[in-house]
C-alpha cells in the first residue's frame, strides 16, 4: 500500500454523468474508511472528492443537480482518478472535455493511478493513455474504439482490465468492482473484502460475456448493406446464407462480403451468428420454450452445435443462462 496517510481519489463528474455511479463509488469508499477504523487498522483513510471541469455543481443525467467538491484544476496532485460514466453523445462530450483530457494526461505523467468506468474509458483513450495497453469498456462502445482508438487492445468481455497504474472497468455497475480494487490498493485486502461483502460485490470480477448484446451498426451510408441487415434481423430464424443474401441484394457474394465488413466491422457470418445467439438469449430469458424449440426458432438445426456456439458467445450453457437471467416466472411478468 502507498505511504500516503490520506490518499486522494478524485471522481470526475462531467455533465450528464450517472449520479448513481458517482455517489455509489463515494459511498463505498466512505464505508470502507469506516470499516478500516472500526477493525482497528492503521489511521489510513481515503479522501474521496467529486471534481468537475468547471464549477461546483453540474447537471447529471436526468437533469439532477450534483454537488462537486472541487474543480479539477485546483488539485495540485492526486493519487488516483476515476472518470465516471456519462450518458450522452460521446462526440459532444469529447468536444467539450478538452480540459479534462489534458488534466488526465498531466496526472498520468505525474504518476497518478488513472481509471475509467464505461464511457469514462473514452476520456482515457482520448488522452492517449490506453494506446498499446489492455482495456475494457461497455461492449456497446467497441465500434467507437475500433474507429477512433485502434491502438487500444480492447477486450470488452472483461469487467475489469488491470494494467498497474491504469485500470478500466466495463459497463456501469462495474464501477463497484473498480472502487473495490482501489480500496484494496490503499487500505489493504481485508478492508476491500469487507466492503465488497457489504456491497454484495464479487471481489474477483467475472466476465461481461453473459450480458453482452451487440448493437447493430447501422449508422453507415451503404443502403444495400442496411437492407441486408434488416433482412437478417427479420428472418434470422430462416435458413440464410451468403449466396441467398447476395442474390437478394443484387451483388456477388464476394462483393457483399467485402462491403458488409467495411460497413459494419463484422463479417456477414459473424453478424448472422450474433443476431441468432442474441435472439436465443432473449427467448431463454423471456419464455419457457424448450431449448430445442429455441434452437429451431433461431435458425439452427443441430442442438449440439447451437449449445456450443451459445457457450462460446456467452460463457454459459443455454440452461445456465436461463437459470441466471430468466424473468418468465417473475411476478411482474404475469
Amino acid at each position: 500500500m502507498p505511504d500516503t496517510p490520506s490518499p486522494l481519489v478524485a471522481i470526475v463528474a462531467l455533465p450528464d454523468c450517472l449520479g448513481s455511479a458517482v455517489l455509489g463509488m463515494l459511498d463505498t469508499i466512505n464505508l470502507a474508511n469506516a470499516f478500516h477504523l472500526f477493525n482497528g487498522k492503521d489511521g489510513r483513510q481515503i479522501e474521496a472528492r467529486v471534481v468537475s471541469q468547471a464549477g461546483t455543481q453540474i447537471n447529471a443525467f436526468g437533469r439532477r443537480r450534483l454537488d462537486c467538491d472541487a474543480v479539477m484544476s485546483d488539485l495540485a496532485t492526486v493519487d488516483a482518478i476515476v472518470v465516471a460514466p456519462v450518458v450522452a453523445d460521446m462526440g459532444a462530450v469529447l468536444a467539450n472535455a478538452g480540459a479534462t483530457v489534458d488534466w488526465l494526461a498531466r496526472n498520468w505523467e505525474q504518476g497518478a493511478i488513472l481509471t475509467g468506468v464505461c464511457t469514462g474509458t473514452v476520456l482515457l483513450a482520448e488522452a492517449g493513455i490506453l494506446d498499446n495497453r489492455l482495456a475494457t469498456t461497455n461492449p456497446g462502445l467497441s465500434g467507437l474504439f475500433a474507429e477512433r482508438y485502434p491502438a487500444v487492445h480492447l477486450d470488452p468481455t472483461l469487467r475489469l482490465a488491470d494494467e498497474g497504474r491504469l485500470i478500466t472497468a466495463g459497463a456501469t455497475t462495474s464501477s463497484f468492482d473498480l472502487v473495490i480494487e482501489l480500496i484494496g490498493r490503499f487500505l489493504g485486502p481485508e478492508t476491500a473484502i469487507r466492503a465488497a461483502t457489504e456491497m454484495l460485490t464479487d471481489p474477483n470480477p467475472q466476465s461481461q460475456k453473459p450480458y453482452m448484446l451487440t448493437r447493430p451498426r447501422t449508422g453507415h451510408s451503404d443502403q444495400d448493406v442496411q437492407s441486408v441487415q434488416v433482412r437478417i434481423e427479420r428472418d434470422y430464424g430462416r435458413q440464410l446464407d451468403t449466396d441467398s443474401l447476395a442474390r437478394a441484394a443484387a451483388m456477388s457474394p464476394r462483393t457483399l462480403a467485402r462491403r458488409f465488413r467495411h460497413a459494419t466491422g463484422e463479417s456477414l457470418q459473424e453478424y448472422l451468428r450474433n443476431t441468432r445467439i442474441e435472439a436465443a438469449m432473449r427467448r431463454l430469458a423471456a419464455t419457457e420454450d424448450s431449448i430445442s424449440a429455441i434452437t429451431e426458432q433461431c435458425g439452427y438445426v443441430d442442438v449440439r452445435s447451437f449449445r456450443r456456439m451459445f457457450r462460446d458467445f456467452t460463457g454459459l450453457s443455454p440452461r445456465e443462462y436461463r437459470a441466471r437471467f430468466s424473468y418468465a416466472r417473475r411476478s411482474w411478468n404475469r
